[in-house]
């Protein structure tokens, strides 16, 4: 789920810019590393390569608004024609053998949006459930 919404959110335009309650989600991303053991070698050895390791967030997402298990992603839209800047919380969590996503979206200019940011919340979460109709298969 993690995926899909943060591939819906590149396709939105979306940009992330904090990340909250990874820990929480780490053991489920370590399965989809592939195992050196059983990648064929190739001709040309690359010698040591560097393995990066996760920064720290600088800035962590205060006040925290979920609850110990949660996952959030914090991010910044721009409109397509004037270009006006909302500003996004998207908070995954898990609830027995589901997991919600719900969206928050707020204009950082005036008191109202005239209904933007309501369609873009409403846009993304439909995008969000066609993207993961191949994964409730699974």
């Amino acid at each position: 789920v993690y995926q899909g919404v943060r591939k819906v959110a590149a396709a939105y335009g979306i940009t992330i810019t904090a990340e909250d309650g990874l820990d929480n989600i780490l053991a489920d991303l370590e399965d989809l590393v592939v195992d050196p053991a059983k990648v064929v070698k190739s001709q040309e050895a690359l010698g040591d390569v560097p393995i990066p390791e996760a920064r720290p967030l600088d800035t962590p997402l205060l006040p925290r608004i979920g609850g110990p298990g949660d996952v959030l992603l914090q991010g910044e839209w721009r409109s397509p024609v004037f270009g006006f800047r909302f500003d996004l919380v998207i908070r995954l969590r898990e609830e027995a053998e589901t997991t919600l996503v719900d969206m928050r979206a707020a204009s950082r200019y005036g008191p109202h949006d005239l209904g933007i940011g309501a369609e873009l919340v409403e846009g993304y979460l439909k995008a969000l459930d066609a993207e993961l109709l191949g994964i409730a298969g699974d």
